[in-house]
């Protein structure tokens, strides 16, 4: 099996979806991040990284409901 995660980055507001495979298949839901203190697990190389890091410097809107 070669492709583990799949993460999707929004460019229009700070929100990360991050869908995960394993040998069943893929995930039924994606695990969600909104909130600037949230922490992405990337389990394929025993890691995470912060929301916060990802939208350093970069100035997005926040999406409705944050």
């Amino acid at each position: 099996m070669s492709l583990r995660q799949l993460v999707f980055v929004y460019q229009d507001g700070q929100r990360v979806e991050s869908w995960l495979r394993n040998e069943d298949g893929w995930s039924h839901e994606p695990t969600v991040l909104v909130r600037p203190n949230g922490s992405l697990a990337l389990p394929a190389i025993a890691g995470s990284l912060a929301l916060s890091a990802i939208y350093a410097d970069v100035a997005v809107p926040r999406l409705a409901g944050d």
